[in-house]
């Protein structure tokens, strides 16, 4: 797909940053993703408004993605607009016992964040690879933690217009909010914590991820657990009972380490790793009569 001359014209004298036919697998966890024919890098909610607003009246797709952290992009690529809140989307405010935090904001930076201010509440989420956008997007969430459970409120674009949330207004469920309509775009989020010490929020931090580094398959790329969890069951476990962990198609393998992950093992296709996670779900229904959704986002 080409991209309209004027619409890139129009982002330009809006001093919006832009790229063109970047290779995306660089910037995702699964490093895997071919050539957007256009990125754009907002520094300001007006450029994220603009960006929005520009790319849905030229009628070209468009995706808005922070660290891509739980998506599969097309080795063959993507053929329309990126919009990137990385680094350049990434504030941090104090307000009290309340943390603003941008939505380019990695989770990481936030628990960090809060650790330095002496604020609890977000320990067990230390080592989410994703960001704050991202992760109240699909209310992530770890050891019995979810983000949105500290979330006080949110700025969010509607149709070009910012309007705030309450967290019952985002509506989160399991892996889910209002969030996952393309029509709600995270501005930034505000979060309640509690006054702590240091020290103990910093141990607390540390513990979580030394869980993290011994259960799950850090050291290669991956997109995270890539299966909801099915009512009564774990999908790791239906996965492993069905003798599939190392199960690999082309480049892409079922961990051996922990069977809810698909790692990146070599140089592997986003063609392998659907073709994978469908093998995954035919055999494990066969065995099981149990259905795993998928819970990565394929643009």
């Amino acid at each position: 797909m080409r991209i309209d001359l004027n619409l890139i014209q129009e982002l330009q004298q809006k001093n919006i940053e832009l790229q063109r036919r970047v290779t995306m697998a660089p910037y995702t966890s699964f490093h895997i993703g071919g050539p957007a024919e256009l990125v754009a890098l907002p520094d300001t909610a007006a450029k994220l408004r603009d960006c929005v607003v520009c790319a849905a009246r030229a009628e070209i797709p468009y995706r808005i993605l922070g660290q891509a952290s739980n998506v599969l992009i097309p080795t063959a690529g993507y053929p329309g607009m990126i919009i990137l809140l990385r680094s350049n989307w990434a504030g941090l405010r104090r307000e009290g016992t309340l943390l603003r935090a941008d939505a380019g904001l990695t989770i990481k930076r936030l628990c960090d964040g809060a650790m330095q201010a002496e604020l609890s509440g977000l320990e067990r989420l230390y080592g989410i690879p994703g960001s704050v956008g991202g992760a109240l997007h699909n209310n992530s969430g770890a050891f019995g933690t979810e983000l949105s459970e500290m979330l006080e409120s949110a700025q969010v674009l509607v149709e070009g217009e910012e309007k705030t949330f309450t967290r019952d207004q985002l509506q989160f469920a399991y892996r889910a909010s209002l969030l996952n309509d393309q029509n709600h775009v995270l501005i930034s989020a505000t979060f309640r914590l509690t006054p702590g010490r240091r020290q103990e929020i910093k141990a607390l931090m540390e513990e979580t991820m030394a869980r993290r580094t011994a259960r799950q398959p850090l050291d290669y790329p991956s997109a995270g657990s890539v299966f909801k969890r099915p009512a009564g069951h774990y999908a790791s476990a239906l996965i492993d009972q069905c003798g599939l962990k190392g199960k690999q198609i082309g480049g892409a393998q079922v961990s051996e380490k922990h069977a809810g992950f698909i790692i990146n093992r070599n140089q592997a296709s986003s063609g392998d790793v659907t073709a994978l996670v469908a093998h995954i779900q035919k055999e494990v229904f066969a065995q099981t009569s149990v259905v795993l959704e998928c819970e990565i986002e394929t643009l």
